[in-house]
C-alpha cells in the first residue's frame, strides 16, 4: 500500500474549543492528503464552537459535525477527563464511519495546528514498517518565551493526534472509555505484536496544555492518579516526577503529579483489572530504568575519563 493511496478518517472530541478549533481546521482542510471523512463531535460545547465548525462543515464536503447528547450526570462534572468523557465522544463518532472505507483512522483534538504534509509523512513511517499500530508526532507547547517541546517515551503516541492502523485498531477492540486509555490501548497493541511509535522530527503545536482543561494543577494530579490506575512501578513513578519537574508548572506540577499516584494507595481505590496490561507494562517501564542507569553510567564513566586526559 502506497502512500499516496493511503486512505484516513478522522474523529474529533471536542469542547469548547472556540478559541483554537479553527487552527485545527484550517490544518486538516490544507493537508496534501485530505481525509475521507471528519467526524467533529460536540461534546456539550456552551461556546461557539459548533458555530466555528457549521462554518467550514459548507465549505469542506469531509466535515460532519455531530453533537453527543449529554446526561445529567455529565454536565455537574467540572474535570471531564475523569469519566473519560474524550474516548465517549470518539466512539460516539464511530458510528458515523460505518460505511466509509479507510486505512488509518485518527483520534485528533480539536485545539492543534501542524503541517500540511503532517500525516503524509506519518503515512510514510506506517508503509515502512508494516508492523507500526499507531503512531504520532510530538507535541510542542507555547509560551511566553516562544515554544517548548514536552518530553514523551518514543514507544507512546499522544492521544491529542494518534493515527491507529486499522488492523491495529481492530486488534485491541478500539479505545476503552476509562482513565488512561491512551496507554492501555498501546499496551494492548505491544502485547498483540503491534509496534506504537512518535516521530521527533514530525512537530505539531499543542495550543492548549495536555490535560488542562479544568486547570493545571488538577490535571496533574490526575495524571499521578491515572498512572496509578494504570499500575505504574513506584521507582518508575518517582523517576517520572523527577522528570517532570523541568517543565512548567515547575516543581509544584511533578508534586501535584506525585501526590495523585500517593492518593490512590492512601485511598485504596481500584485498579487496572486487566493484570496482563499491569504486569507487562511494569516490565517495560523496569527495563526502561535499567537502560537509563546503563546510560547514565556510561556518561559518567566518560566524563571522568575525559578528565583525567591531558
Amino acid at each position: 500500500m502506497g502512500t499516496s493511496a493511503s486512505k484516513y478518517v478522522i474523529i474529533s472530541p471536542v469542547r469548547n474549543e472556540e478559541r483554537h478549533i479553527e487552527k485545527t481546521l484550517r490544518s486538516v482542510a490544507s493537508q496534501s492528503i485530505l481525509p475521507e471523512k471528519w467526524v467533529i463531535v460536540d461534546d456539550g460545547s456552551t461556546d461557539r464552537t459548533a458555530e466555528i465548525v457549521k462554518d467550514y462543515e459548507t465549505r469542506c464536503d469531509f466535515i460532519t459535525l455531530v453533537s453527543r447528547p449529554q446526561s445529567s450526570d455529565e454536565a455537574k462534572v467540572k474535570d471531564r477527563l475523569v469519566i473519560a468523557a474524550p474516548p465517549r465522544a470518539f466512539n460516539y463518532g464511530l458510528k458515523y464511519l460505518k460505511d466509509e472505507r479507510f486505512d488509518f483512522i485518527v483520534k485528533l483534538d480539536g485545539d492543534l495546528s501542524f503541517d500540511n504534509d503532517y500525516f503524509e509523512r506519518l503515512f510514510k513511517e506506517f508503509d515502512k514498517n508494516p508492523q507500526l499500530g499507531m503512531a504520532s508526532g510530538i507535541a510542542r507547547f507555547p509560551s511566553k518565551k516562544g515554544f517548548w517541546t514536552s518530553w514523551i517515551p518514543e514507544d507512546h503516541a499522544l492521544g491529542a493526534s494518534k493515527i491507529y492502523r486499522k488492523e491495529c485498531f481492530q486488534d485491541i477492540g478500539g479505545i476503552e472509555e476509562v482513565l488512561g486509555w491512551d496507554t492501555i490501548d498501546e499496551l494492548k497493541a505491544q502485547l498483540a505484536g503491534w509496534d506504537s511509535k512518535s516521530f521527533r522530527d514530525i512537530v505539531l503545536t499543542h495550543w492548549r496544555l495536555m490535560g488542562s482543561s479544568a486547570g493545571i494543577i488538577r490535571g496533574k494530579v490526575r495524571h499521578g492518579f491515572t498512572n496509578y490506575y494504570l499500575g505504574y512501578h513506584p521507582v518508575y513513578m518517582l523517576a517520572r516526577v523527577a522528570r517532570r519537574s523541568t517543565e512548567k508548572p515547575y516543581i509544584i506540577g511533578s508534586l501535584a503529579m506525585l501526590w495523585g499516584y500517593i492518593k490512590g494507595y492512601i485511598w485504596r481505590y481500584e485498579q487496572i483489572e486487566a493484570t496482563d496490561i499491569k504486569e507487562y507494562l511494569r516490565k517495560q517501564q523496569l527495563k526502561a530504568l535499567k537502560i537509563l542507569a546503563r546510560n547514565a553510567l556510561i556518561k559518567h564513566t566518560l566524563r571522568d575519563y575525559r578528565a583525567t586526559q591531558p
